[in-house]
This record gives structure tokens, sequence and C-alpha cells, in this order.
């Protein structure tokens, strides 16, 4: 059976990512992919530390070719979001966040109209959790 919107699994491999701070993670997800007109849908979302990865976020959409079939739904692929790094460079954990989901949705940045369509997404997506966040 589909899921109803999207179902978001998020993964905390790094320390202080887990509990409250990775429910917060999930729900935003949930409502910037919801925002972006994903339905039936699925993605992982991996908290990590520097010790495995030295960025901000990293998106790998799912490959056609290798289907799941475990998962109801579209699988949208996998994110790595380091929250420390974000912090640590001063960058916005909702803008990385929404970023890494437009790019598992199939959003680019390769050419300045990609750019520009990516960025005011973002904008969209990232006004549509502020409250998640202020809490």
């Amino acid at each position: 059976m589909p899921f109803p919107a999207v179902h978001i699994t998020v993964i905390a491999l790094a320390a202080g990512t887990g509990g409250l701070f990775a429910q917060r993670i999930r729900r935003a997800a949930r409502v910037m992919c919801a925002a972006a007109g994903a339905k039936n849908a699925y993605a992982e979302i991996y908290l990590v530390g520097d010790a495995m990865m030295e960025k901000n976020v990293l998106a790998f959409p799912a490959d056609p070719r290798f289907p799941r079939p475990d998962i109801p739904g579209k699988v949208l692929g996998e994110m790595y979001l380091n929250p420390g790094y974000i912090k640590k460079h001063g960058q916005n954990l909702a803008h990385m966040l929404s970023h890494g989901l437009l790019h598992l949705l199939g959003y680019t940045h390769e050419r300045a109209r990609d750019t520009m369509r990516m960025e005011r997404m973002e904008k969209m997506l990232c006004a549509k959790v502020v409250h998640i966040f202020e809490t």
C-alpha cells in the first residue's frame, strides 16, 4: 500500500542528533516534500558528523534501475545532513534540508535558470517550516 504523502526515515548517526532533533528534521522534511508536490514517496535522511562527512549536505537520488520492492511508493533516495558542520559554518539547517530534498526530487543547479528555480523553491519550503525549528 503506497504512503499517503511522503514517508521520511531519519537515522541519527552523530551525537546529539537523535530524539527531538531527529523528530523535527523528519517533520520538516515531510512538510517540505508535501509542499513541493511529492506524493507516495519515501526518503532516508542520515544525520552525520564530521567523522563521516565534512560537508553540509549530500543527496543521492534513487537509481530507478535498482527497485526497492520492500518500499511502497516511489523511493526518492538518501540524504546525508551534517548539522554540526552547518552550525559551525553559520549555515541555515532548514535551507540545507530543503536543498538536499530538492535534489532528491530532481532539482538541479547546473544552469542559471535551474539555480533560480531551485532557490525560489528553497525559500518557499523554508518558510513552511520556520515554526518547526523555532520551538
